[in-house]
């Protein structure tokens, strides 16, 4: 008899003693998961098979209502339209688009206090298109910058333009491939945006713009435009580019492509934009590329999905 109960305590021993390490084994799987999120938040798959080993063994707990972050499922694409504001009904049109925008008016279109106060009103993020001189005969528009001129003109210029878009949060350059070129001209220039609190974008009309490098040697916060969709009018050489903006944006996380309130561009967007979320993208305003931004911080625009 008593050789047999002492058998049956060393059976329900052995029974118990793998319950009890799993239970602990599951504690230390959950707090060894948490200890990761904190460490590399977004790095964790939502794993179902993982998350079940590290559920705690107790009531109410299960796989399905323990929490696990999940990376995002978006590529961000931030759409730039520059040229805004001398054609009103292709600037309207643009910002009617389903979409988060960044809208780049020119500093001499009519009603700008009006049209900007409207993009903004639908959702769009406002920079100033800033006319600066470019290679060749093409014209940038009045009081545009220029490196043959004394600096003090150029910021009389750029100050002016500046009071015209007074909602701007940001500044890109229309044309400006000769001035983009000339480092100790956009130096001042540069300067004085990032004194302002704006951002600047490179537009990168040339391929040997110095903007987006001197910018950075400033310590003014900036971005370049990765793509651009409508060089050509043609609506299949702007769905090449859609393309270009898609491989890049999966390839990358992000991407910046600039167009224009043109009729195919707009056409072609407003056919992307509709099916966009659907196809794994998300449009951004350019300040969500910039999260310190105090413009991303007002808006509450991020990387995530807009605002």
């Amino acid at each position: 008899m008593r050789k047999r109960g002492h058998r049956r305590r060393i059976e329900a021993l052995a029974t118990a003693l793998p319950q009890r390490f799993a239970a602990l084994a599951r504690r230390a799987g959950l707090l060894t998961l948490l200890g990761a999120f904190f460490a590399y938040p977004g790095a964790l798959a939502a794993d179902a098979v993982l998350v079940a080993l590290f559920v705690p063994d107790e009531p109410g707990f299960t796989p399905a209502s323990l929490p696990v972050p999940r990376p995002a499922q978006h590529a961000s694409v931030a759409i730039v339209i520059d040229d805004m504001g001398l054609n009103r009904r292709l600037s309207e049109r643009t910002i009617r688009l389903p979409a988060t925008l960044t809208l780049a008016y020119l500093p001499y279109a009519p009603d700008l206090g009006g049209q900007t106060r409207a993009a903004t009103a639908a959702g769009h993020e406002v920079i100033l298109h800033m006319p600066m001189e470019p290679l060749g005969n093409h014209d940038p528009g009045p009081d545009a910058l220029r490196p043959s001129l004394p600096a003090e003109e150029n910021l009389r210029r750029l100050r002016a333009a500046l009071a015209a878009v007074p909602v701007a949060v940001g500044v890109n350059n229309h044309m400006g491939s000769r001035f983009t070129e000339d480092a100790a001209a956009l130096a001042p220039i540069l300067a004085e945006i990032g004194a302002r609190g704006l951002y600047f974008l490179d537009s990168r009309t040339s391929p040997r713009s110095l903007a987006f490098t001197t910018a950075q040697g400033l310590g003014l916060p900036t971005l370049g435009r990765d793509v651009f969709l409508d060089d050509s009018d043609v609506p299949e050489a702007i769905a090449r580019q859609i393309a270009a903006i898609e491989a890049r944006a999966r390839r990358t996380g992000s991407v910046i492509a600039i167009g224009h309130p043109r009729e195919a561009t707009l056409a072609a967007l407003e056919a992307w934009t509709m099916e966009a979320e659907a196809r794994g993208f998300r449009t951004i305003a350019l300040s969500a590329r910039l999260p310190g931004h105090r413009a991303a911080q007002r808006q509450g625009w991020s990387l995530g999905g807009g605002r």
